[in-house]
């Protein structure tokens, strides 16, 4: 059996629901990396790295606002058109579909208005700003969820984000499932009444906070379905948060007055390199995978930085673990660990050898937390 730690990565990398656009459900890496260590030598394609990959996909892996490489590299390869062939669902434009669908997953997509995401006026009026609206909608959390958890956690953008996204889980498995079966499915309306009508965050019970701690923990190590609360476009549940905390720091105008875009793009005067910490990013042009890089940096400024009476309240255990589980599922940036879990499965199915299995497992074992992938 999986450890939680590889469930964790499993899970946030590959989401069981479709990306945006309504596509049918799909784990684009696993599918390719299943095809492709059954197509050729296992020990060929577990020798790739996460940067290799990236360089597939992006035109300049190392900046967080880099395009997309229209055409990569594999799908020039003859295997390519097998692959797509091979597809256990058939999606419409089976090419292109594919790679949005990988792009998404793996974290590569922004949030630019317009673009990738469709702000109505209202929206931008409910989330206090296009940019905030942009990376809101992207996390697909209701305006008085976003607002609420806000309220409730002050200056402390990491944390509200994560509160914002279970409270939106609790709603969102609300309105798919039949009030009859929220016994048996562990549904709590009331914890979602009691935090919206709440005004002292110190006055939320531990019970409830330990519930809401228990849903985003679930969503991020397990593969919910649609019905049970996961995202509709399939956006894994480290880059929803990490999107809720930039939305915040957009509508506060993130340290400075006009924020750090000039309309879609970063200003020309920001860093062109991953952030080696909390630094200033142009939120809706910077890709889900740097959004993350920032947020996990951002979380322990919070951290870090909380008055020491408050310390051991129930918000403050809630995001100690909440915040520990996303930093396990961001090992899911790595497809070293990706190329593991994937290798274990091929195993137990009797489809590669155990030295195969073994490439793949000491390849992730070398990984630690340091990089920005």
């Amino acid at each position: 059996m999986k450890s939680l730690f590889r469930l964790a990565v499993f899970a946030s990398l590959f989401p069981l629901s479709s990306q945006a656009g309504d596509l049918p459900s799909l784990d684009a890496y696993k599918e390719l990396v299943r095809f492709r260590v059954q197509d050729t030598k296992a020990n060929e394609v577990f020798a790739g790295t996460t940067g290799e990959f990236l360089a597939q996909l992006l035109v300049v892996p190392s900046s967080p606002y880099s395009d997309l490489v229209e055409y990569p590299r594999m799908t020039n390869e003859v295997w390519w058109p097998t692959f797509i062939d091979s597809l256990p669902t058939r999606l419409p434009d089976a090419e292109r579909s594919f790679l949005g669908l990988l792009q998404w997953q793996v974290g590569l997509s922004k949030a630019r208005p317009g673009i990738e995401v469709a702000a109505s006026d209202e929206a931008v009026a409910a989330y206090r700003g296009m940019q905030s609206a942009a990376s809101a909608l992207k996390a697909e959390v209701d305006p008085d969820i976003f607002w609420k958890a806000r309220d409730m956690n002050g200056s402390h953008y990491a944390q509200a984000a994560g509160e914002a996204v279970a409270l939106q889980i609790l709603r969102d498995q609300m309105r798919r499932n039949d009030p009859a079966t929220y016994g048996s499915r562990a549904i709590w309306p009331d914890v979602l009444s009691r935090y919206l009508e709440q005004t002292d965050p110190e006055a939320i019970s531990n019970r409830d906070r330990n519930y809401l701690g228990g849903l985003v923990r679930q969503a991020i190590t397990s593969m919910p379905s649609f019905g049970d609360g996961a995202s509709r476009s399939g956006l894994p549940v480290v880059y929803r948060v990490a999107r809720v905390a930039a939305a915040y720091a957009d509508a506060e105008g993130y340290v400075m007055v006009g924020g750090y875009c000039t309309g879609n793009e970063p200003r020309s005067d920001l860093p062109h390199q991953w952030p080696r910490k909390a630094e200033p990013l142009c939120f809706v042009a910077a890709n889900d995978r740097a959004v993350r890089a920032w947020y996990r940096q951002q979380l322990h400024l919070e951290t870090i930085s909380r008055p020491p009476e408050i310390e051991h309240s129930g918000l403050s255990r809630l995001m100690h673990w909440i915040g520990a589980a996303l930093l396990v599922a961001d090992f899911a940036a790595f497809i070293e660990v990706a190329d593991s879990l994937i290798a274990d499965d091929m195993l137990s199915e009797g489809l590669i050898e155990e030295e195969d299995a073994a490439l793949a497992g000491e390849r992730a074992e070398r990984l630690t937390c340091g990089g920005n992938p």
